[in-house]
């Protein structure tokens, strides 16, 4: 816009110039021209000022949004990435820290099973297979 104004201000010069060789009545047409061509660029430059306070404040709060939103997925990949290893850690059997590890055919492990059922109902075995 600057650019265009210094050309404004280069045609005012060659306007005076060709105004000199011109009859007084295309002269006066000349400057008047040259005057509001003037005005509407000092006019337009002055409306492009005042509206650029408020898109440098839109710039900052899109980017201001856009770091909340960067932000808020990470937390949410956080987020589920805990839910995950909780509900993984949910479904890993829970073996008590005094824990004989004990190899055992199938049938001795049927028979076991048996016996614990009729003896000890409230008690709670794991076998692990080795």
């Amino acid at each position: 816009m600057n650019r265009r104004l210094q050309h404004v201000a280069d045609l005012a010069i060659q306007c005076d110039n060709v105004c000199e060789l011109e009859t007084p009545e295309s002269a006066d047409k000349l400057r008047t021209q040259l005057a509001t061509l003037q005005q509407n660029l000092g006019n337009l430059k002055l409306q492009a000022i005042e509206k650029q306070a408020p898109l440098r404040q839109a710039i900052k709060d899109s980017d201001k949004r856009t770091r909340e939103m960067a932000d808020y997925e990470q937390n949410v990949r956080s987020l589920q990435q805990w839910i995950s290893d909780t509900k993984n850690l949910g479904q890993a059997p829970i073996i008590p820290e005094e824990t004989i590890v004990v190899t055992v055919t199938p049938q001795q492990k049927s028979e076991l099973q048996k016996v614990y059922r009729v003896t000890s109902p409230q008690l709670s075995f794991w076998f692990i297979a080795i």
